[in-house]
């Protein structure tokens, strides 16, 4: 079982999650309101894990592309 601190590394905010993805944070947001991207919320805002979107990635998903 991942250690707590470990999973408190993988959460990221929406601008590293969009250098990551390689897209713009408006474009980010669009993939979230189309849930085409892994995310969850923790009340108004939008959480990523780095691990799933890097899975994501690796699946096919979006890098300097729209999904």
């Amino acid at each position: 079982m991942p250690h707590a601190s470990d999973l408190a590394e993988d959460r990221i905010e929406a601008p590293e999650a969009a250098a990551i993805l390689g897209v713009e944070l408006p474009e980010l947001y669009r993939l979230v309101r189309q849930e085409a991207v892994p995310h969850w919320r923790l009340g108004r805002r939008v959480r990523f894990s780095r691990a799933r979107l890097e899975a994501f990635i690796d699946a096919g998903g979006t890098r300097s592309k729209a999904a």
